[in-house]
């Protein structure tokens, strides 16, 4: 795996060549056992030295450990008819961590830690292609709580403007991405005007930009024909353009009531939804003086589940999206690829439980943030596995793991006469996902990220224990 995973640094330049060397050893380590300690990961104290010299280097910076990987994620994405520029927030919990300087409140004031901001890459069939861009912040302590009086800031002093410049970071792969479709996607966070406003803007500047499709969250005003109407209303009574037939899984949700929020279980099930769709002209809302927005014209698509069971919420969305909505074929189009973005809540549990990254003990923000990013990509990999098995299942074994590591496990799992021929990718994935606790019975599919980040810390000792053996 080291070879595969050297790849996504082969142009870093963190000024000198020792410390670039350093970052491909730090990150191999990390690589092989993605749910261990530093410590643990290392060989030896000298590399556990060398690590932690690493991350408290100045040199050593979030972009500065992206910027090789974003080369690789665009050669990957080169080979896709479309590609999603998926964004999303989640929060990393350092309460723990008492000597960690830098961190700020969470959604809960007592809790500490951070939030990490990811631009995430997916291509066909869902296929994770990297990380695009990453943006790891604290909030400030006087901040906190104080809704009302940021509302009269511009939006470069808010922290929505996180969303806005992730469109513009999906902008930029569309420059970089000319003839493939690229589409902005962000959950009802998202629902920023700002970001609309930033489309239009580029497009009347002759300047490429991506399409953007967000779930709604604002029932906002709209204009023209529909002047005294709001959006929610227009999205419900929009064209019908037929239905779609799913199945959702069961799950604890939070869902708020009368303030507070309570754990309920949704029902796993068959989900009908009705589609409707309408184009709208959406009014601008109001902004300090010097700072008027144009109203805009954008299509939205409700998608209504008509007979729940009995006690459970109708499975509902509305969609806002700068994509033309004109049959139900434009529509489920639409809905897939808003269903693709939960590609970016796996990514995010595997950081944090499959890399456990909520665990390093490192003393500031400043070395914490660029080892989170490596991690970042660490989890992308991880991802990136479970899915070209699925997506390449024919694709030869060695072209992705080392010899002694497809050997070594071949041989501990089915025999040394079983290690003379070598697997199909898919059928080593199936073998990783067995060391993992994947059963891998007829009806379970392929094995999902838990499985295969726990199978990799495995094979990594069946390789070094094989490369041992194999020398004497």
């Amino acid at each position: 795996m080291g070879d595969s995973f050297d790849s996504e640094f082969g142009t870093i330049d963190l000024g000198d060549e020792r410390r670039d060397n350093r970052l491909r050893l730090v990150g191999n380590r990390l690589w092989e056992s993605p749910d261990r300690s530093i410590k643990a990961a290392s060989c030896g104290l000298s590399e556990v030295i060398a690590a932690y010299r690493l991350f408290n280097n100045k040199h050593v910076t979030v972009s500065k450990i992206l910027e090789p990987h974003r080369e690789s994620s665009l050669i990957r994405a080169r080979k896709q008819s479309r590609v999603l520029v998926v964004q999303d927030t989640t929060e990393l919990d350092f309460t723990k961590k008492t000597a960690l300087r830098g961190s700020g409140p969470l959604s809960v004031t007592k809790r500490r830690g951070f939030f990490a901001h990811t631009n995430f890459l997916i291509g066909d069939g869902r296929l994770p292609l990297g990380i695009w861009a990453s943006d790891i912040y604290a909030r400030l302590d006087e901040e906190h709580g104080k809704g009302e009086a940021r509302k009269s800031k511009t939006i470069e002093d808010k922290e929505s403007h996180r969303w806005l410049a992730g469109y513009q970071h999906a902008c930029e792969v569309a420059e970089k991405l000319p003839d493939t479709e690229i589409v902005s996607i962000s959950d009802r966070e998202g629902d920023v005007y700002e970001v609309f406003a930033e489309r239009q803007k580029r497009l009347d500047a002759g300047q490429r930009a991506a399409d953007w499709l967000i779930r709604a969250n604002q029932n906002r005003r709209l204009e023209g024909k529909d002047l005294g109407k709001k959006l929610f209303e227009k999205a419900e009574g929009g064209k019908r353009l037929g239905k779609v037939q799913f199945t959702i899984s069961s799950k604890e949700q939070y869902k708020k009531k009368s303030g507070s929020n309570v754990k309920v279980q949704r029902e796993g099930r068959e989900v009908e939804q009705e589609i409707r769709a309408a184009k709208v002209e959406l009014k601008a809302p109001w902004r300090k003086p010097g700072w008027k927005l144009p109203s805009l014209k954008v299509w939205v698509l409700s998608a209504l589940e008509k007979n729940p069971p009995k006690g459970q919420d109708p499975v509902c969305w509305k969609l806002i999206t700068s994509l033309a909505i004109e049959s139900l074929s434009d529509a489920k189009e639409v809905l897939e690829m808003y269903l693709d973005r939960w590609e970016i809540e796996v990514f995010h549990r595997v950081l944090k439980t499959g890399c456990r990254v909520e665990e390093i003990q490192l003393k500031d923000d400043a070395a914490l943030k660029p080892c989170l990013a490596l991690y970042e990509i660490i989890a992308w990999r991880i991802l990136y596995f479970t899915h070209l098995g699925r997506v390449r299942p024919d694709l030869r074994c060695g072209a992705v793991f080392e010899d002694c590591e497809w050997r070594a496990t071949v041989t501990v799992l089915s025999g040394k006469k079983a290690a003379k021929k070598e697997p199909t990718l898919g059928e080593f994935i199936k073998l990783i996902g067995q060391l993992g606790g994947h059963l891998g019975r007829k009806h379970d599919g392929m094995p999902g990220p838990q499985a295969i980040w726990m199978g990799l810390r495995r094979i990594r000792d069946f390789a070094l224990a094989y490369k041992a053996l194999e020398g004497d």
